[in-house]
C-alpha cells in the first residue's frame, strides 16, 4: 500500500463555482480542501474527516471524480478526487494556522489561481462535463 496517499474535494456553490481554499505558504497558494490519508483510514473516512477539520462541514454524500497518481517534489501520491453533493454546517475557516480563506470561483478564475498543484484546474475542467450533469461514477451516502 502506497503510504503516500491524499484526498481532495470539490464542493460548488449553487451559482456552479468552486470552493477553495488559499493555504498560507508564504504567497496565498489554492488548493482545493483535503490533505492526507491516515494510515488506518479509507480514502472516504480521510474526505469526510479533512472537511470537517478545514472548513467545519460534515459530509453527508460524495462521488468519486477521479483516482490517480501524482508525482509531487519527486514523490508518488497516490490521490481521490471527490464530489461533495450534500452536507450540514456552514463553511468556515476551521484552521487559521493552515488556511487563511475560502473562495468560490468559476472555472476560469481557476485557471489563473496561484495553485500548490496544477491538478486544480486539470481535474475541475476535465470533469466539467461530470459536474454539470451530475452523472454519478461512483457515490457513497453517510447515514
Amino acid at each position: 500500500m502506497n503510504e503516500n496517499r491524499f484526498v481532495r474535494a470539490i464542493i460548488l456553490n449553487d451559482a456552479g463555482h468552486y470552493l477553495a481554499l488559499g493555504e498560507k505558504r508564504g504567497t496565498v497558494k489554492w488548493n482545493f480542501p483535503g490533505g492526507c490519508v491516515k494510515r488506518h483510514e479509507t480514502f472516504e473516512q480521510a474526505v469526510c474527516r479533512e472537511i470537517e477539520e478545514e472548513i467545519g462541514l460534515k459530509v453527508k454524500k460524495f462521488e468519486l471524480l477521479h483516482a490517480g497518481i501524482f508525482i509531487f517534489d519527486g514523490k508518488e501520491w497516490e490521490g481521490r478526487f471527490f464530489l461533495v453533493t450534500d452536507y450540514l454546517g456552514e463553511i468556515k475557516v476551521s484552521e487559521p494556522k493552515k488556511c487563511i480563506c475560502l473562495e468560490f470561483f468559476t472555472l476560469k478564475e481557476l485557471s489563473k489561481l496561484n495553485s500548490t498543484k496544477e491538478v486544480l484546474f486539470n481535474i475541475a475542467k476535465s470533469y466539467k462535463g461530470i459536474l454539470k450533469k451530475r452523472e454519478k461514477v461512483d457515490q457513497w451516502q453517510l447515514v
